[in-house]
C-alpha cells in the first residue's frame, strides 16, 4: 500500500522539477510571429544558462484548432540546435520550411536541452502565415522556367 501513494507523490516531484528547470532557464512563453515572407520566426528570452547546451525548436501543424500531442512535434532548427550564449539572452530562429506547407496555422515549442543530456519544454505557442498567394503561384512558376 505504501509503494501506490509513494508513486504519486514521486511523480508530481519529478513534474515539479521539470517545469523549475524550464522556468530557470526561459524567461516567458516562446513567441510566434508570420514573416512578410511566409517564414515564421520564433523568438525567446533567457535567464540561468548555466547548465544549458543548446536549444531546439519544434514545430507542428494545428488542424481543426487541436492542440498538438508531443509525438505530432518535428523539429525544425538544425540538428546541432541553437548553442546557448550565456545568461540574459534574446534567441531568435526563423522557420522557413513552412513557405510551401499546405497548413498555414502552426505550434511551436522551444526545447532546453542541459550539459548531461536531460530536457525540457517550454510551454506551446501558436501562430499563423500571412503567405502571400500571388507570390507563391509566381514563384512555382518560375520554378517550371528554371
Amino acid at each position: 500500500m505504501k509503494r501506490l501513494t509513494r508513486f504519486p507523490l514521486l511523480a508530481f516531484f519529478a513534474l515539479i522539477s521539470t517545469v523549475t528547470l524550464w522556468a530557470a532557464v526561459i524567461k516567458s512563453i516562446p513567441t510566434a510571429s508570420p514573416t512578410m515572407e511566409g517564414h515564421v520566426t520564433v523568438r525567446w528570452q533567457t535567464e540561468d544558462e548555466s547548465d544549458v547546451s543548446r536549444f531546439e525548436v519544434y514545430r507542428a501543424q494545428i488542424v481543426g484548432g487541436m492542440v498538438p500531442g508531443p509525438g505530432d512535434f518535428s523539429k525544425v532548427s538544425p540538428n546541432e540546435g541553437i548553442p546557448s550564449k550565456g545568461n540574459n539572452q534574446s534567441y531568435e530562429f526563423t522557420d522557413k520550411s513552412v513557405f510551401k506547407s499546405a497548413s498555414n496555422v502552426f505550434a511551436y515549442k522551444v526545447r532546453v536541452v542541459f550539459q548531461n543530456g536531460t530536457y525540457s519544454d517550454s510551454e506551446i505557442t501558436r501562430t499563423a502565415t500571412t503567405t502571400n498567394i500571388g507570390r507563391r503561384t509566381w514563384g512555382s512558376i518560375k520554378a517550371l522556367f528554371r
